[in-house]
């Protein structure tokens, strides 16, 4: 049996089979997690911090490693490294980095080195784009005492702060003569001093409060110039309102506009505003103290500076 194919169905499926082969040279998404980079593809590996950071991040990523199953495979794009090669890898690398090279010099040394991978980063309209987060954690200054300024208490959990659970949900709220009840919201916590005795520290600004609440995490720069951090410990149950969405909503700043410096300046500018816009988010956090350490990615704790 034969197949006859006209001349002008043949020219059509030529040109749709050159059409498709454009459309993947040139217009397709060939996305991968992680690309591997030729040697002219490195980017430049400036860094302005002191080696001595790296050192210890190095140190803890060991440990990391070292805890790890042997048989522990370590996949980067189409590479395969076993925990052993990559132990290998930052000893030597840190061996380098304790010679105290130049600029220059360590970027010779990653070239001639190491195999160097890039995120594929996520697609937007026009290109691939990579977020990249850390680790924020503000720095006020307070005083165990309420004395001078300090007059806006940060609060540990009180003991009137409970949980049940009912119809299958885990509600906080507080026990009174009718039973079960919702906890106080911020409004009243602030209005009506219900948590005396609990007052953990004091700062000096509310909206400061305010902002330690909202990031849940801190430290505490005390009058002799110690540093104390304050870990989230309870909430009082309510939803968290923004109070940035409230003054986009009420026209006091425009959306491109928000951020903390920018709210601050505003309830700088309108103090009598202050308590009904932070008010606005009826959610309310109680801390304990903590330690100045973070766990990292690969769950090792690292400690910082007071001063980073």
């Amino acid at each position: 049996m034969s197949i006859k194919i006209r001349s002008g169905n043949l020219f059509f499926l030529l040109l749709l089979f050159l059409l498709c082969i454009v459309y993947y040279l040139f217009f397709a998404d060939h996305y991968k997690p992680l690309h591997h980079l030729n040697k002219n593809q490195l980017p430049d590996f400036s860094d302005d911090m002191a080696y001595q950071s790296f050192l210890s991040a190095a140190e803890n990523h060991l440990e990391f490693l070292q805890e790890r199953e042997k048989s522990t495979l370590i996949v980067l794009g189409e590479y395969q490294f076993s925990i052993d090669q990559a132990v290998q890898s930052i000893r030597e690398f840190s061996e380098e980095i304790h010679r105290n090279p130049s600029p220059e010099n360590l970027q010779q040394y990653i070239r001639e080195n190491y195999e160097v991978f890039q995120a594929g980063g996520r697609k937007t309209k026009r290109k691939r784009e990579m977020l990249v987060t850390g680790y924020y954690e503000p720095v006020f200054v307070g005083s165990l005492t309420r004395t001078g300024p300090f007059i806006y208490p940060i609060y540990s959990p009180p003991k009137d702060l409970v949980s049940r659970k009912i119809k299958g949900k885990t509600l906080t709220g507080r026990m009174t003569a009718g039973g079960f009840t919702k906890y106080w919201t911020r409004a009243q916590i602030e209005k009506e001093n219900v948590l005396k005795g609990y007052e953990l520290v004091f700062l000096k600004d509310p909206f400061d409060a305010f902002l330690l609440q909202v990031q849940g995490s801190g430290r505490i720069r005390l009058r002799d110039n110690s540093i104390r951090t304050v870990r989230f410990a309870a909430s009082n149950g309510h939803p968290y309102n923004s109070i940035g969405k409230l003054l986009v909503d009420e026209k006091k700043l425009p959306l491109d506009e928000v951020s903390v410096p920018r709210i601050r300046k505003y309830l700088d500018r309108h103090p009598n505003q202050l308590q009904r816009i932070l008010n606005h988010n009826p959610r309310y956090i109680f801390f304990n103290w903590g330690t100045i350490t973070h766990p990292g990615a690969a769950a090792v704790y690292f400690l910082l500076r007071a001063d980073q």
